[in-house]
């Protein structure tokens, strides 16, 4: 329980800090994918995703735990 909750806060800040395109990136990244698309941005991207998971994960725990 304690490791998805870890999982779920780093993919958020992750996605609060990364997912950004065009003049919005914070620094110089090294690898970009299209023009004005890094590819850190879709890292942060994935990273968004992770409420959705977490709560499915937890639901689906706690039917398995409880039934």
């Amino acid at each position: 329980m304690r490791m998805a909750q870890g999982i779920a806060i780093l993919a958020m800040v992750i996605a609060h800090l990364y997912a950004k395109k065009g003049a919005d990136v914070y620094g110089s990244p090294l690898i970009w994918v299209k023009p004005g698309v890094p590819l850190v941005y879709y890292l942060g991207f994935l990273g968004g995703i992770c409420l959705p998971f977490y709560c499915f994960f937890i639901c689906l725990f706690l039917r398995i735990w409880f039934l």
